[in-house]
């Protein structure tokens, strides 16, 4: 929302909305409602999202796809039981031979595997989040060459973690 800017937004149904304050009796607070930095950015952000979502979409998913398949083939080919969760942007990995769909299921996954991953693919320049219960988001910035830095430090993060 904010791109990069300390933001956040509540919503909801007229009828409960209608009950914070200043209007209604329920009081909300926020360290940064109403910063006119952080304001001026998410509104801006929205604006230029709204000018370039039909390409700006297609191409995060098709990296993320990029990404997802090419990654699925380095540990199918180094015999890692894993799995891939993926959605539009988003993907995150997972050491089991039994398919994610859940937290309980995320918690049987490999979580020492998944800690080594994480430190042998920031020894090589790519940080992910530091939990296999976060996710890897993908963003326009990310170029071709990130791409390909991304599969490389993937590839030999999943051979170190193998052995």
């Amino acid at each position: 929302l904010g791109n990069g800017f300390t933001i956040a937004a509540v919503g909801g149904k007229k009828e409960i909305m209608n009950k914070l304050a200043p209007d209604g009796n329920v009081y909300q607070a926020s360290t940064f409602a109403g910063n006119p930095i952080s304001v001026t950015a998410a509104i801006n952000s929205i604006k230029t999202i709204n000018k370039i979502k039909n390409n700006l979409y297609a191409k995060l998913e098709r990296n993320c796809e990029l990404l997802v398949d090419e990654i699925d083939d380095l540990a199918t080919d180094s015999r890692i039981p894993h799995q891939i969760n993926s959605i539009a942007s988003i993907f995150q990995f997972f050491f089991s031979s039994k398919p994610v769909t859940d937290y309980k299921t995320s918690k049987k996954a490999d979580g020492k595997k998944f800690n080594k991953l994480f430190s042998n693919l920031l020894k090589n320049g790519v940080f992910i989040a530091p939990s296999q219960f976060e996710s890897v988001f993908l963003s326009d910035a990310h170029t071709d060459a990130d791409i390909t830095k991304t599969l490389g430090a993937y590839g030999s993060s999943l051979k170190a973690v193998k052995h």
